[in-house]
């Protein structure tokens, strides 16, 4: 199976660089130059967000490439636009969620988001299942329904939390991720969503197949009984 994960960055970051790069220092210099600026120590952007979300989906990560699926991660970031897990970055201190709607378009604009998502997904080898666990600043950040629109008809589309854009007949899937669903799991919300992605990780790498697109999202809100507790994941990048 061929998965893209287009994850969000988060506000905890790795402390392995020391320095740590405001807003305003970013916005004022190329995010090349500053990436190559020997004097900024620099992490890969798969192990710069230790979020609680973003833990749990390494460990989905891993545990499907353990298995023989392709998986390709990305993080939509507000300092650096849309990032590859291998890309080295310095440490930053911004997200989407410190800006009010206006500055988010406006930056996701400056960083041409929209048309980079809309890129990766229309790429030559079309992804079997697209997941965009995002929070509502980082839709905000995107235009779906250009994106959707632009994804080729062979991929499903997961989303959370987006109801109004829930069209399994479409190949578009939407899964609730709030306060509710994250009780019944014993998780804290900001997790759930990563935890969602490890229950899709077990069952697909334990046999499970996606026959409809509703598939997925049982897939995502049933704990394969087999696995680890989500609460105690392995953490690794």
């Amino acid at each position: 199976m061929n998965i893209l994960i287009i994850d969000q960055c988060s506000k905890n970051k790795s402390t392995e660089t020391a320095t740590t790069l405001d807003f305003d220092t970013i916005r004022r210099q190329s995010s090349e130059r500053l990436v190559e600026d020997e004097d900024i120590p620099t992490v890969p952007a798969g192990r710069l967000y230790t979020g609680r979300q973003q833990q749990h989906i390494n460990d989905a990560v891993e545990l499907l490439r353990a298995h023989g699926h392709d998986v390709d991660r990305y993080f939509l970031s507000a300092g650096f636009g849309l990032v590859n897990e291998t890309r080295p970055l310095p440490a930053y201190d911004t997200t989407f969620a410190d800006m009010d709607d206006t500055a988010i378009r406006q930056r996701a604009q400056e960083l041409g988001l929209t048309d980079e998502v809309k890129t990766l997904v229309t790429g030559q080898n079309p992804y079997d299942i697209i997941f965009l666990p995002l929070g509502r600043d980082y839709y905000y950040s995107l235009d779906v329904d250009a994106i959707l629109a632009a994804t080729p008809d062979s991929s499903t589309v997961v989303l959370f939390n987006q109801e109004d854009r829930d069209d399994p007949a479409n190949d578009v899937v939407s899964i609730p991720a709030r306060t509710d669903e994250a009780r019944q799991h014993g998780v804290i919300v900001v997790a759930l969503k990563g935890v969602y992605l490890y229950h899709f990780a077990g069952h697909i790498s334990n046999g499970a197949t996606v026959n409809e697109p509703t598939d997925i999202r049982d897939h995502c809100m049933t704990k394969y009984t087999a696995q680890k507790d989500p609460d105690q994941p392995s953490f690794s990048s």
